[in-house]
């Protein structure tokens, strides 16, 4: 294709993928139709649930979808069908896919502390869809594709390099104006529900402030911190442009505009719900991870940390300076352990390694050079595999400096030798922690309430974050909070 023909095509996309934004009324350069867009929703909606199962509790399906659908009908695109899932995972996060289709996990549900909070988040997820914030990334990802092919016909490649660092600039994410945009339009769509738009600022404060102790956590705990895809760098309290936003939109509110925020009734709706680790994804407690459904547990020591995963179980060593994970994979074609390591490392026959056993399981053990260790650099990687029925039960561990290897086998070998089957007492502890309510007494404290709780650590800041009332608030007589038992 001659650099002119591929300038033609371009502009024939751009004419062709013109669309008038539901929001603006102005013109989008968008490449696909409202049925495709549907369309795609609908095909990713089946991959999401394959990953993110439904959360198991219809009632609280019934009622957030209740309230998605009244926001949504007051929406710019309530010709739209659109459809509201919670979903079962612990992780505090919302999201919306093009056409419709709303997500917000019952990790993010348990900091709500009601259905105004709760009608924030889904309104915003709502306006990534109204504004087809998704459609125009991905139009914007498929023109900038063909312009940086155009581009490299007419100079023979030279500019690659600036062509891509636009595009990936341009489709790495919505970004804070898209995202500030979602925020107007979901407090305007409270405004048009009856709502008060001030609890748009409001929940991104309980979020953000959930943000800023995971944070703290996470560098602790030698991990990446997690966040809300819609939040951004500074506090809401100080964040002007959110401020402006949100209380313009107070033009659309109702003469007569509803008082109760819904507190208790969504309160009362979380009582009994899962908090973090579910009982299928399995559960830590005191650096054991117990997993019921697939009968094991695995300990590590308190300069570890654990992480879970849908895939695989992350160990992290204090300082970040060790790493391990733990997958299972069927055991195929593979007579023995030996002979499951050489097919994983590709090599004729097993050698240079060691048989070993744990807790009535046979293994072994294998060191190799990888060129590239979790750091960046070349390395020795220790593997260790052990069978048990038809799985293979396979650990991969790594020390970030070579002199460190030899030393660190020892802990190596003490997580992946501790790994065994679950004891009655064991699957007593696998049970997943839930929320209960309680309604407080004169003199009670966070201090107090979290004397009885079943969290391990930071038990008083994690009841006034799920509370809204971190980092120092403290519960009032009479009232609902909620406590993890």
């Amino acid at each position: 294709m001659k650099l002119n023909q591929a300038v033609a095509a371009i502009s024939l996309l751009a004419l062709a993928g013109c669309a008038v934004n539901p929001v603006t009324g102005k013109k989008d350069l968008v490449t696909m139709s409202e049925q495709q867009e549907i369309s795609l929703g609908r095909q990713s909606h089946e991959q999401i649930l394959k990953e993110y199962p439904r959360y198991k509790d219809e009632r609280l399906q019934r009622y957030v979808n209740q309230v998605g659908q009244a926001l949504a009908k007051s929406s710019h695109r309530s010709n739209l069908k659109f459809t509201f899932t919670v979903v079962d995972s612990p992780q505090i996060n919302a999201f919306a896919l093009p056409g419709g289709y709303v997500y917000v996990t019952r990790g993010i549900m348990a900091y709500m502390n009601s259905e105004a909070e709760l009608a924030g988040v889904l309104g915003h997820e709502i306006g990534h869809v109204t504004a087809r914030h998704g459609v125009r990334q991905q139009s914007a990802q498929t023109l900038t594709g063909l312009l940086g092919m155009a581009v490299a016909v007419g100079t023979k490649g030279q500019y690659n390099d600036l062509i891509g660092t636009a595009s990936q600039a341009l489709v790495s994410g919505y970004g804070r104006d898209h995202e500030l945009e979602a925020d107007r339009l979901g407090a305007e769509y409270l405004a048009r529900t009856g709502r008060d738009p001030e609890q748009m600022i409001e929940v991104v404060g309980v979020l953000k402030d959930q943000e800023v102790f995971d944070r703290d956590v996470a560098k602790a705990e030698g991990r990446e911190p997690r966040a809300y895809h819609g939040l951004f760098a500074s506090h809401p309290d100080n964040d002007r442009r959110l401020q402006e936003v949100v209380r313009a939109a107070k033009k659309y509110a109702s003469e007569s505009p509803t008082v109760d925020d819904g507190r208790d009734r969504y309160l009362k709706l979380l009582d009994g719900m899962v908090f973090g680790d579910s009982l299928e994804q399995g559960v830590l407690r005191n650096n054991t991870f117990y997993h019921g459904p697939l009968n094991f547990k695995v300990n590590a020591p308190k300069n570890w940390a654990i992480q879970n995963s849908p895939s695989k179980l992350v160990f992290v060593r204090e300082g970040q300076d060790g790493y391990m994970e733990l997958s299972s994979q069927p055991i195929g074609q593979a007579r023995s352990p030996a002979e499951f390591i050489a097919s994983l490392l590709k090599l004729s026959r097993a050698g240079g390694g060691r048989d070993i056993s744990a807790n009535g399981m046979r293994g072994y053990q294998q060191v190799a050079k990888v060129e590239k260790l979790p750091w960046g650099q070349p390395g020795n990687i220790l593997f260790t595999v052990f069978f048990r029925d038809k799985t293979a039960w396979l650990f991969v561990s790594a020390a970030k400096e070579a002199g460190q290897f030899q030393a660190m086998t020892r802990e190596f070998n003490a997580i992946s030798q501790s790994m065994n089957t679950l004891s009655s007492r064991d699957r007593a502890n696998a049970a997943p922690r839930t929320i209960k309510l309680q309604r407080v007494s004169r003199g009670d404290t966070y201090e107090r309430l979290a004397a009885s709780s079943s969290l391990e650590s930071y038990k008083v800041e994690q009841l006034r974050l799920i509370n809204g009332v971190y980092p120092d608030g403290e519960p009032r007589a009479g009232e609902l909070v909620k406590v993890i038992k």
